[in-house]
């Protein structure tokens, strides 16, 4: 179309023309460069980068022509979006070249571009990120891997390129700090020449961080010309100075407060593991559990022998249900008809734990320990869309600790609550008799975590 157009403009200028026309061609001829432009620039806004690929909470998306949407699991994400959370909310995006993105709670972050390089052409893709304030915690894909000096994530303060790594970010108005879970970080303070680049800014005044740094993560304050070695803490905690966002960073909705339910285990832990150990003793059987299991993905759990590796059962024809960036739950159930009733006509359900398996980590993901899950309880009300957990734990290092949750459980199965310090997400079959989910809390060593599959 654009040549045509070039050839009539050429025949056109050929021929003799009055002033008057000769302006009209000028004016036509911007005004078609400005209306392919902004096809073009409209068409790269509307480019699917990823997805939600787990949804905690609410969040929002904002586009380039400023309409917000509300997010959902497996909304599409542009090139151009800019991701809110409020209290509450936490959003994970999995990008079309398997890039994996973590925004927590009162978090705001810019997809500003994600292209893949085209062939003989690897400087032309390009992968950059702002994060206005609040946490990420990002992992490359491959065309992050690929080109790893056309990858960057800017804050009002620094600019970070990576080396192919798993890293964590904090942006605060007057401070940003930053963590390496495996591959390496290159942190700049932020000027106008950095802001126009990609890749590691290269200023004289940049810093090297990699994960063999252990126990320590780069900070740059407002009044600092270098960044700073400091002392890691886990940056994946709820910041404690949010900036707000109007109405998006109000309270959730009083519905995603469930009221708790009566789990059948509310001793101590000791108590517990008495009752653990006398169930086993009068040998009454596990559950099985047939329609979930758990893909592993990166950073599994050191010696976790209940889950397979997740392309194996993509290709075994399971389907993903949640995940995290560690963990996947799969199920060959049938999807829930649209005239169905969760739970199979039962108003409240309670599952037994069938297996299990859990681990305390470091804040950079590394193993401290396997920890026992010693006992625990599920219960689903599908009358009130709300369930229950509790989960009692064991560690030599963690000693023992207790996890209890409550939240909501949506029309399709999928379950999540989440507060300052611990995370619960999973997915229950649609006759209610079978459900997964994977746990997150964190605890004074580092983070405790797991997969679970419950039954009746």
């Amino acid at each position: 179309m654009v040549k045509c157009l070039q050839a009539s403009l050429k025949r056109a200028s050929a021929r003799p023309r009055p002033r008057w026309a000769a302006v009209a061609g000028h004016v036509l001829g911007v005004a078609l460069v400005v209306a392919l432009g902004a096809q073009a620039t409209k068409a790269w806004a509307n480019t699917v980068v990823g997805s939600v690929s787990l949804l905690v909470g609410q969040a929002h998306a904002i586009g380039p022509d400023g309409n917000t949407r509300k997010l959902e699991r497996g909304a599409a994400l542009h090139a151009g979006d800019r991701i809110e959370t409020p209290v509450g909310g936490h959003v994970h995006v999995q990008f079309i070249d398997g890039g994996r993105l973590s925004v927590r709670p009162m978090s705001r972050l810019t997809i500003e571009d994600y292209s893949t390089p085209q062939p003989n052409r690897p400087a032309s893709g390009a992968i950059r990120f702002r994060l206005e304030a609040g946490v990420v915690r990002s992992i490359t894909g491959q065309w992050g891997d690929a080109a790893k000096d056309r990858f960057r994530l800017n804050t009002p303060l620094a600019a970070i390129g990576v080396r192919g790594t798993d890293f964590a970010v904090r942006a605060e108005p007057d401070k940003t700090a930053a963590a390496v879970y495996t591959g390496a970080i290159v942190l700049a303070p932020m000027d106008s020449a950095c802001a126009a680049t990609f890749g590691p800014c290269l200023n004289g005044s940049e810093r090297l961080l990699t994960e063999s740094m252990k126990g320590q993560m780069l900070q740059l304050a407002r009044n600092q010309s270098t960044p700073e070695l400091v002392p890691a803490v886990d940056l994946l905690a709820q910041s404690t100075r949010a900036v707000p966002f109007g109405a998006v960073a109000a309270a959730p909705p009083s519905r995603a407060v469930a009221r708790p339910l009566s789990s059948g285990i509310d001793g101590p832990v000791s108590e517990a593991l008495a009752a653990d150990t006398a169930r086993k003793a009068s040998n009454v059987p596990a559950p099985v559990v047939t329609q979930f299991q758990w893909g592993r993905n990166t950073n599994a759990l050191a010696g976790d022998t209940l889950s397979r590796p997740s392309a194996e059962l993509l290709a075994a024809g399971a389907r993903p249900s949640v995940g995290i960036f560690s963990y996947t739950l799969f199920t060959t159930a049938a999807p829930m008809a649209p005239s169905a009733v969760l739970g199979g006509g039962d108003a409240v359900v309670s599952l037994r734990l069938a297996n299990g398996y859990a681990g305390l980590v470091d804040i950079y993901g590394q193993s401290i320990e396997t920890v026992a899950i010693t006992g625990g309880s599920l219960n689903l009300d599908f009358a009130r869309s709300l369930f229950s957990t509790k989960l009692q734990l064991l560690g030599a290092k963690l000693g023992p600790e207790s996890l209890a949750a409550d939240g909501t459980v949506s029309r399709t199965g999928q379950f999540y609550s989440t507060n300052g310090n611990q995370l619960v997400a999973g997915a229950v079959t649609p006759d209610g008799k079978q459900a997964g989910y994977l746990f997150e809390k964190r605890v004074s060593p580092g983070v405790v975590r797991g997969i679970t599959l419950w039954g009746r």
